[in-house]
């Protein structure tokens, strides 16, 4: 996130503090983690966090500034990304659940550290920003192997409830076990309940 303040046809949105782009970084980054700094700009922030010893994939739209950070970082992508608050407190969120953070959820911690209002940006969007943080789970909640019967599983209870990828009797056998109203909505359930969920369908159908 860059913090020269310019408008351009992408619309992008620069940071406008570099002490503040300091101050994320040592928030919650440590030496070695891969960070994606999405939206890089002039390369404030990815700087900051190759300072602090992070993998960074430096990510930007624009293609004058994206030929500029190949000059100074060694990983360099262009491409249109895009992150708001909603998003990130979407996906970071317990409650309620969507049938993506709860496919996420299996394998990856989502949270919020920081909100960023958008007065500290230039020219300011019409949104806040938030700062994600993605961390691999140290046990995975789904095997990867199963990724893929798992989103369709997840589809079946999403469009149609619980009720449709197991059986009354189950889910009443299953409520107090995994923590859950046997007559709850999709939304109710996280990424912990129905990954036990599936992990029953799946010992039910071997």
């Amino acid at each position: 996130m860059a913090v020269r303040a310019r408008r351009s046809a992408a619309g992008q949105h620069f940071l406008r503090s570099s002490k503040l782009a300091a101050e994320l970084v040592q928030a919650g980054i440590r030496p070695g983690d891969l960070v994606l700094d999405l939206g890089a700009g002039a390369g404030v922030l990815t700087a900051a966090l190759v300072r602090a010893d992070a993998r960074v994939t430096a990510v930007e739209i624009d293609t004058e500034l994206a030929a500029r950070l190949r000059g100074r970082f060694d990983d360099v992508v262009e491409g249109d990304v895009l992150v708001e608050w909603g998003f990130a407190a979407k996906r970071s969120a317990v409650w309620p659940s969507t049938q993506l953070s709860a496919y996420w959820g299996a394998w990856f911690e989502l949270f919020v550290t920081r909100r960023l209002p958008r007065c500290v940006f230039a020219p300011p969007p019409s949104v806040d920003a938030g700062v994600l943080g993605v961390v691999r789970r140290g046990g995975p909640l789904v095997a990867v192997r199963d990724a893929r019967p798992y989103w369709a599983f997840l589809a079946r209870g999403y469009k149609d409830g619980p009720r449709a990828v197991s059986s009354w009797t189950k889910l009443r056998q299953l409520e107090a076990e995994l923590g859950f109203d046997r007559h709850a909505a999709p939304r109710d359930l996280d990424a912990g309940q129905w990954a036990g969920l599936f992990a029953h369908a799946v010992r039910r159908s071997v």
